[in-house]
């Protein structure tokens, strides 16, 4: 069946006009400009070095880099999440697809080399201004296959997005084909609305993410969620936290009512992200630990 067929002609196509959410764009841009921020104090940071070159250290700017860097990509994800289904109702399924290769697709493509090279030219010009000419020639090769091992780079974000939207189609699809009635759908919808009014919809985005890194051996705590920067198959922890967020932002625009109940909650919950963020400040400190955790006792809590 052409998935064209399955969905309703979109508001353009029936004259209805299509308001911008331009509070959306705002915190989606602002969560992306907060990466400049992050990126630009990695040279910063107190404790064990990060980055390629090493200037004075802070734990202002260490605290900077790591309380933005535990909620940044996950809220980016889930009003990509959000926006995709937006623009699917509005471009129906071969747009949609055309206008994420064009606006996703072909920049991952073009300015992965570009990206790449300038990083290879900084890292060992790095490198060897900070020890010299024989330290940048030792510097290790990754080791695996080039799936394993491939460096999507910054770039990664593109990469991933481009699969959550392969599989959201294809589990949209599935879901046409099998819930004729939207019996399946009606329901998934009143659990949403039920989990976001009740106040439990955090807590249960984030128990698989909760798991995933408990479960991993070697979990750098400080860095949080690892980012899937390197190989083709992303790692369990970024794909449950950043799944999840792009599923609900996903399932969120079918119901876009419910933004209301979130609106009026801003406060309890700006209050409650400042008192918890404190709290893995404690758990974690301000200094750089490159580490593996061992210790469940810190873990749990700052799960």
């Amino acid at each position: 069946m052409n998935p064209n067929t399955q969905m309703a002609p979109s508001p353009e196509a029936r004259g209805v006009p299509v308001e911008r959410l331009h509070a959306l764009d705002a915190v989606r841009a602002g969560a992306l400009l907060l990466g400049v921020v992050l990126h630009a104090t990695m040279s910063f940071l107190p404790g064990q070095q990060v980055w390629m070159v090493r200037d004075e250290q802070s734990q202002v700017l260490g605290v900077l880099f790591y309380v933005p860097h535990m909620f940044r990509m996950s809220l980016f994800f889930l009003i990509a999440g959000f926006f995709a289904r937006m623009s699917l109702h509005r471009r129906g399924f071969s747009g949609f697809v055309r206008d994420r290769l064009k606006r996703v697709a072909v920049p991952l493509v073009a300015f992965w080399p570009i990206l790449f090279a300038s990083i290879a030219v900084v890292f060992v010009w790095g490198v060897t201004r900070q020890w010299g000419a024989e330290a940048a020639k030792a510097i290790p090769q990754p080791k695996g296959s080039i799936v394993e091992t491939f460096p999507l780079t910054h770039l990664w974000f593109l990469y991933v997005l481009l699969a959550f939207y392969a599989a959201a189609l294809a589990a949209r699809g599935l879901v046409a084909s099998m819930d004729r009635g939207h019996q399946l759908r009606g329901g998934i919808d009143t659990l949403v609305k039920a989990l976001i009014r009740s106040g439990l919809a955090p807590f249960l985005l984030a128990a698989p993410t909760a798991v995933a890194l408990y479960l991993r051996k070697d979990w750098l705590m400080w860095l949080g969620v690892p980012s899937p920067d390197h190989g083709f198959i992303p790692n369990a922890p970024a794909l449950a936290a950043f799944g999840a967020a792009f599923g609900f932002g996903w399932l969120l625009q079918r119901q876009m009512g419910e933004l209301r109940v979130l609106e009026r909650r801003w406060l309890a919950h700006l209050t409650a992200a400042l008192g918890l963020s404190a709290v893995c400040v404690w758990i974690a400190g301000v200094s750089v630990t490159l580490d593996p955790s061992t210790q469940p006792a810190a873990q749990v809590p700052f799960l």
